[in-house]
């Protein structure tokens, strides 16, 4: 088993501990139902993490058969709206989003979350010698067979005095679950070229397979969609297309963002977009 999730399973025996002896923790608001089955919350670790934000975060709890989306919602999916109108001492805040699940649901490609959710938020202050006031104005979707959009406000105090233990542990086992800047030296996915023969983004497959299946390819600031990863273990490559009509060689030379799990834990990483052409499977990089 690696480290990180070690040291997850090691929090999460931690949390189960504090909630069986129902310790009160006064950085959080109280679970409020914002659909049929499912309740949200904000909590914070009134503390400040390495790069100087306050840990915080945003708590979902939905029953079975309920979920709600990523950062990509993909094809159908609500994306989640945050402001931060009314707070007081707070700069700006963004979310650290766990690995989602694949939904391909009636043919129709989502990114999601089931069950139990805690999405790290990381806010930054202006001053951190003084207490905060967060107001939070989520928007988001609830969905089973139909979608419920949702709107929900809460007002998080934050004392960076009154360090809260149990919510820190809750925080740092969510990261367990956020992909991690992906900089091994095995790292997949190094080159990711363009083949204009197919009008795909075209890599070479990665030694694992977890990696090859899971793989999410988007555009920071583009809400352009991408479809699953296609295979061709023959030829030891994996496909990218759009899930529209766009020419993807305007993608040559640009950044992209490739997200994927792994046996070591999820992995995130930037990759620029090489011309390129196949020959005899070959890659040849242009």
């Amino acid at each position: 088993m690696n480290a990180r999730y070690t040291c997850y399973f090691a929090l999460m025996a931690v949390i189960l501990l504090l909630n069986a002896t129902q310790t009160v923790f006064a950085s959080e608001t109280e679970w409020q139902e914002v659909a049929p089955g499912a309740q949200l919350r904000l909590i914070s670790s009134n503390r400040l993490s390495a790069d100087g934000h306050v840990e915080a975060a945003m708590q979902l709890r939905m029953a079975p058969g309920l979920k709600t989306y990523w950062r990509v919602p993909g094809e159908t999916g609500i994306p989640l709206v945050a402001t931060w109108l009314g707070s007081s001492n707070v700069l700006k805040g963004s979310f650290d989003w766990p690995f989602p699940k694949r939904s391909l649901d009636y043919g129709v490609m989502d990114y999601v979350f089931e069950g139990d959710i805690t999405v790290p938020l990381k806010l930054a202050l202006i001053d951190n010698s003084q207490t905060a006031k967060l107001v939070a104005a989520l928007n988001l979707g609830i969905c089973s067979d139909i979608c419920i959009p949702v709107r929900w406000t809460g007002r998080l105090d934050i004392d960076l005095q009154k360090a809260s233990a149990g919510h820190a542990f809750r925080i740092n086992a969510a990261y367990a679950n956020v992909p991690a800047q992906d900089d091994r030296v095995h790292a997949p996915f190094s080159r990711i070229g363009y083949d204009a023969q197919s009008n795909r983004l075209v890599m070479a497959r990665a030694a694992d397979p977890l990696s090859n299946e899971s793989l999410i390819v988007d555009l920071p600031k583009n809400t352009l969609l991408f479809d699953a990863p296609h295979s061709a273990p023959e030829l030891g490559l994996m496909t990218v297309a759009s899930l529209t009509d766009f020419d993807l060689s305007t993608l040559v030379d640009q950044q992209i963002r490739l997200t994927y799990d792994s046996a070591e834990g999820p992995f995130t990483k930037m990759v620029r977009v090489e011309g390129l052409s196949v020959v005899d499977g070959a890659l040849i990089f242009e």
